[in-house]
């Protein structure tokens, strides 16, 4: 499942940095399911999406404030 999340890295002080939007790949969580008509997706965890963030950044300690998730 490819998404797209934006996102602002925290700086020592704690003051945002400047917002980011990356395309990042996860393992697919399967079709979800149906809630009064309308489909509800599986997607990753809050906890996927920081670990990728701070892979992505190559920062084990960065701390990313996640603004929006999109599906690609």
């Amino acid at each position: 499942m490819d998404m797209w999340i934006t996102y602002r890295l925290l700086d020592d002080s704690g003051e945002a940095g400047e917002q980011q939007r990356n395309r990042f790949t996860f393992p697919d969580t399967g079709e979800g399911f149906e809630l009064g008509g309308q489909q509800i997706g599986y997607g990753p965890s809050i906890g996927q999406m920081h670990g990728a963030i701070r892979a992505h950044h190559n920062d084990d300690d960065a701390d990313p404030v996640i603004v929006k998730t999109e599906r690609a």
